[in-house]
């Protein structure tokens, strides 16, 4: 693409964007509009017996109702429900069709449906008070040691049986604590080094106590990519036919016979019938029981159907029970080829993942309004980065990344312009992290300055131990663009007379390389600003460690207190010292001013190279509301998590 005409298409793609786009949709079967009736009252303030509200309900439940096959709404749903703000009161009804290459996992849906623990992003309703999302709300004890939770009493699994403390308990006792089926107890669970306690109050009331302050686990709670309800909750009263503790022996014994496992070997069927976050939008979920947004009901080799669940506790401000869409239909797919044909065919009506690539967009674009979609762009919730390895074995190598001269002449080197031109289609923010100075002549003098000016017979620099200064650059193919990044990186370095390399690897390798201290220099993927801006917590992503391999030993010495690894630089300790206060303090304010001073840190040092925040692609229908409108500030994951409050206008 010309860059005239690219500059041309960027700006119809922010007019499109900044429009709610009303052309003719495909069938998708009616879609009734739920009556207007009085918001529910704030769950924070429901603190004495009232008169529940009116609730509604899709066409679909209230046919269910009628013909006994479930209670009516307001015994379906808790006492006092998530009410959601949203843009606009949607309406009932509708398929959300997508696709994925893999039957049994879908990105998309398991993030659209699934919910976290409080709300997010985190609100308090009061000091040390945190709205829930699955519970009703979270208290705090002032040494941010005791968390207390209140769940929402009368709130029930997708199956209907109630969701109580006894599930809590039986996730506590009977799976976090059997070795069996938790050799590692979790570390978002753990403190200090010691794993949570267990407290349980009442039918509604349990707490978890650690032995030293953990400010940041409301944080974790609210997360959206790596934290859902699943911890601490597990529908007891289903899984409890797959556990010894409560199976007949001869029960249990024959469905391992049943499912071809290997006598008294019931860990595996236990881990089989537990349906991960994940594994629960494909056949594993079928029957097993939800909090989520939707349930999957059926599963074959080519597609996957989730329904609405019936028992879901959020309701937007006029009562109307959430999702506002019925169904999910996820299609099997070869390639991102196919899913282009499929977008463009209009028969897709939300993509994140596979196929909306970047490079993608400007036929996307094209061929909106004829495949009655929408483009829309958002921060990407993960940008690229390219790093030296700070505490590699190699002494000469050390003597040379370990010097933040080096470092800045890598990082003044880069040509962020020509990645975001060929690369990301102008689609891309600007690094907030590092310094973004294009400067190559100022590049050579810090290497001269070194003592890096001494040249072999083909002008490439040399070490300190007289031989060929080499960049050996590892990656994997993750996100997609490692390898066109990869190779501009290595002209920019070539240009300042650093020999530079790179080699694809596969992702095993990648990662034992990685864990072993072996990679020297990579680029990959980090969370991106927007993203951890967020959810502070999240920020540690930018730790070294085998996926951002900046200084692995250093990290490894961080995780076992000092008993393994390598001791790092002072400068370096500071920041695994910020990181426990992102994690322990009970100020939103401190922890802020901890992550703006890690930030500075690495500005001034350059640990690694930040280098652009690409945009991210999300493809929709053009007849669906309460898409939120594309913007660099948002990251891409605030929309996946709003697809409950989708509908289709039509």
């Amino acid at each position: 693409m010309k860059r005239a005409s690219k500059i041309l298409w960027i700006l119809s793609a922010a007019l499109v964007m900044s429009v709610v786009c009303l052309a003719p949709a495909f069938s998708k079967g009616k879609a009734e509009e739920p009556a207007e009736t009085p918001a529910a009252e704030p769950v924070a303030e429901a603190e004495e017996e009232t008169a529940g509200p009116a609730y509604n309900e899709s066409p679909v439940l209230q046919d269910k109702v009628k013909a006994g096959e479930l209670p009516p709404v307001e015994e379906r749903l808790p006492k006092n429900p998530y009410v959601v703000e949203t843009e606009e009161i949607g309406r009932y009804g509708g398929t959300l069709r997508t696709v994925c290459n893999n039957p049994e996992w879908n990105s998309d849906v398991a993030n659209a449906s699934t919910v976290p623990i409080l709300a997010t992003p985190v609100k308090t309703l009061s000091p040390g008070v945190y709205q829930g999302d699955v519970v009703e709300k979270c208290v705090v004890s002032p040494d941010s040691k005791t968390f207390t939770f209140h769940m929402r009493e009368g709130m029930k699994w997708s199956d209907g049986h109630p969701l109580t403390t006894e599930d809590v308990l039986f996730g506590y006792e009977d799976v976090l604590l059997n070795e069996k089926l938790t050799p590692v107890f979790p570390q978002m669970l753990t403190a200090g080094g010691e794993p949570m306690k267990l407290e349980v109050v009442d039918d509604y009331t349990f707490k978890i106590v650690f032995q030293v302050a953990n400010g940041g686990f409301p944080y974790q709670l609210a997360g959206v990519l790596s934290t859902y309800y699943k911890l601490p909750f597990y529908p007891k009263h289903y899984l409890m036919q797959f556990h010894p503790r409560y199976a007949p022996d001869g029960e249990l014994a024959a469905k391992l016979k049943e499912e071809g496992i290997a006598e008294g070997e019931w860990w595996t069927l236990f881990t089989r019938k537990n349906a991960s976050s994940w594994a629960i939008v494909g056949s594993q979920g079928i029957d097993f029981p939800t909090l989520d947004v939707w349930h999957t009901v059926s599963a074959t080799p080519n597609r996957v159907i989730l329904e609405r669940n019936p028992y879901f506790h959020r309701v937007d401000e006029n009562g109307n029970q959430l999702p506002y869409i019925d169904t999910i239909e996820s299609n099997l797919i070869n390639s991102s080829e196919m899913a282009v044909m499929k977008v463009l065919a209009g028969e897709v009506d939300f993509l994140r993942e596979l196929g909306a690539e970047l490079a993608n967009i400007p036929i996307y674009k094209e061929n909106e309004e004829k495949g009655g979609y929408r483009t829309m762009l958002y921060a990407g919730a993960v940008a690229p980065v390219a790093v030296v390895n700070q505490s590699h074995a190699d002494p000469v190598w050390r003597q040379v990344v370990n010097d933040v001269r080096f470092r800045e002449a890598l990082n003044m080197a880069i040509d962020r312009e020509e990645i975001l031109s060929n690369v990301f289609l102008d689609l891309a923010g600007p690094t907030r992290i590092v310094s973004d100075e294009y400067d190559p002549a100022k590049s050579k003098r810090l290497l001269d300055e070194m003592g890096l000016d001494e040249t072999d017979r083909d002008g490439w620099r040399l070490a300190p131990d007289g031989k060929r200064l080499e960049i050996p650059i590892n990656i994997v193919q993750l996100a997609g663009w490692e390898s066109a990044v990869s190779e501009i990186l290595m002209a920019n370095w070539k240009d300042i007379g650093v020999y530079t390399t790179m080699k694809v690897i596969e992702f095993g390798l990648w990662k034992n390389m990685g864990l072993s201290n072996e990679i020297q220099a990579s680029v990959h993927w980090a969370e991106s600003e927007p993203y951890w801006r967020r959810n502070p917590v999240y920020f540690k992503g930018y730790l070294p460690n085998q996926f951002r391999s900046w200084g692995p030993a250093f990290r490894q010495w961080y995780d076992t207190n000092g008993k393994e690894g390598e001791e790092p630089p002072a400068e370096i300790k500071r920041i695994f010292d910020l990181t426990t206060t992102i994690d322990t303090t009970t100020s939103d304010e401190e922890r802020m001013q901890a992550v703006d001073e890690i930030m500075a840190s690495t500005r001034e040092n350059t640990f690694y190279m930040d280098i652009l925040v690409p945009s991210h692609a999300i493809i929709v229908s053009a007849d669906l509301g309460n898409v939120p409108p594309g913007s660099q500030e948002i990251d891409s994951m605030i929309p996946i998590k709003m697809v409950d409050q989708f509908f289709f206008r039509k």
